[in-house]
This record gives C-alpha cells, structure tokens and sequence, in this order.
C-alpha cells in the first residue's frame, strides 16, 4: 500500500509515538487476550527410544489483536486496504509478543520469543508472526 516514504513515515510515527510493547494489549471487553497458535512440523531430527525423547524443529506462528497498531489505509494511503497483497512487515522486537514456554519437555523449560527477531506482518489490522 505503499504511496510515499513520507506517508509510511507518517504511519509509522502514528502508531509508534506513544505505543511500550512492554505493556500487552488489552481486549475491547477487558476479558483475556486470545492469542492463536499454529505449529508446522520442519523437520524431524532425531529420535532416543530409551529416554523416551524426541527432538524436532518446527515453525511457530502466534496471531493476536493489538488495536493500538490499528490504522485506516485510506487515511494514511489513500487507498483500501487488500486483506491478499497489502502487509507492512515490522521487526517483532518493536511490538508486545506473548510470552511462549514449552512444558512438555524431559529437561529444563525452555522460554521461546525472548530475542526472538522474526519479522511481524501488519495484515487485515491483525499482526500475525510469520516464522515459516
């Protein structure tokens, strides 16, 4: 959707110039944050029967709502907004993402996210992590 670097520049100082990521978005009702989860399998790397494990490498996608990064396209581009083509991709470390922990695991816990840098895609006002 872009038109100009000056209108990308304007968007960007709209939605960071006074968004912490370190405090989460909070839902319109005030309820919890429903936070979406999607696992594709990569690769499976290695299997020990005796100690009953497994090790795999997998992609990991997270969607949530975060109505503050929300925007009108035709206001900042003049144009709609195409849920197919239209994306503005950000650095994750510049937004709040959910804190992941796996707990299933034989040895220690294992915090997932924690730097983690995979660009974010801003689609149908809805960041959605795109990891694979």
């Amino acid at each position: 959707p872009y038109v100009s670097q000056a209108h990308l520049t304007r968007l960007w100082t709209y939605l960071f110039g006074a968004y912490f990521k370190e405090v989460p978005p909070v839902p319109e009702d005030g309820g919890p944050l429903p936070v979406g989860v999607g696992i594709n399998f990569v690769k499976f790397k290695g299997f020990d029967e005796e100690a009953g494990t497994m090790n795999i490498a997998l992609n990991l996608r997270l969607c949530w709502d975060d109505a503050r990064l929300s925007f009108s396209a035709k206001e900042f581009f003049n144009r709609s907004w195409s849920h197919e083509g239209d994306k503005i991709p950000i650095r994750s470390n510049l937004i709040w993402t959910p804190d992941v922990t796996v707990l299933n695991e034989v040895g220690m816990l294992h915090s997932l996210l924690v730097s983690h840098t995979s660009p974010l895609v801003l689609s149908d006002d809805l960041f959605r992590n795109q990891t694979g």
